[in-house]
């Protein structure tokens, strides 16, 4: 009776061992090991989950922090990574109960927050994210002043799909960090990583593979600047011009006329 009790013993604490450990996988497989938050693909997951429940309005907002390489050459990666888990503990904490927020990869966080779908209600959780963020952080015994460029896509205006939200959210990212802004919402004029932009490109490079590409040159000549030309295209339609394609040559100067 004993040796039967031991072995059912032995079994409950092998299969509560082997449930821990695939606990532990599961939750190392879907949050990032420095911060503890969600990994990419958890937070898409989490995002879809949300606007399927949330009647599909939110924002992504998606950070990237100013100069960060310069703080980790010059300071040393565990410096870095004390900083990188700063960000993430203030993140966690503003949308504790409302939202969620994850670590992409290096220095790039992204948070999804409730909204009425308006950019407005997403550029004003951007600020607020600016703020939390933008306080000086101690780290070790030095303090660090931290700034973010934050990018904002809101649904379902700018996507209803969480990697639709997170692509555009990126795109405003880097546009904030171009112009020195700080926070931009997504404009599909500044997107030129489009899939019919990278159709072109690639239409164009079989064009050029065919030689199906000519320099034409136009009948204006301005004498400062030299002669305008454009490129153009043979296909079965005729003879066109990409407008994309064209541009004002400086090279193709007039020689200048003895004195």
């Amino acid at each position: 009776m004993a040796n039967h009790a031991g072995v059912a013993l032995g079994k409950a604490q092998l299969l509560d061992r082997l449930r821990r450990e695939a606990a532990e996988k599961e939750h190392l497989a879907l949050h990032d090991t420095l911060s503890g938050l969600p990994n990419r693909r958890h937070f898409l997951r989490l995002v879809d989950d949300a606007l399927a429940g949330g009647g599909g309005s939110g924002a992504v907002l998606l950070l990237d922090v100013d100069r960060f390489k310069e703080v980790n050459d010059a300071l040393g990666h565990d410096i870095g990574d004390a900083l990188l888990t700063e960000v993430a503990q203030r993140l966690r904490a503003h949308v504790e109960g409302i939202g969620v927020a994850a670590r992409l990869g290096g220095d790039e966080f992204a948070v999804w927050l409730p909204t009425d779908g308006t950019i407005e209600a997403g550029l004003a959780r951007g600020a607020e994210l600016s703020e939390k963020l933008e306080q000086t952080m101690p780290i070790g015994p030095l303090t660090i002043d931290l700034r973010a460029s934050v990018g904002v896509a809101v649904a379902p205006l700018h996507g209803t799909d969480a990697h639709t939200l997170v692509r555009h959210a990126d795109v405003a990212m880097y546009a904030a960090k171009e112009t020195r802004a700080g926070l931009r919402a997504y404009d599909e004029t500044a997107d030129v990583n489009t899939p019919q932009r990278l159709a072109r490109i690639a239409d164009l490079r079989a064009a050029i593979d065919r030689r199906d590409l000519m320099v034409a040159f136009q009948p204006k000549v301005d004498p400062a600047t030299g002669a305008r030309s454009s490129a153009r295209r043979r296909s079965p339609a005729g003879t066109t011009r990409p407008t994309a394609w064209s541009r004002r040559t400086s090279s193709s100067r007039w020689p200048s006329t003895p004195a």
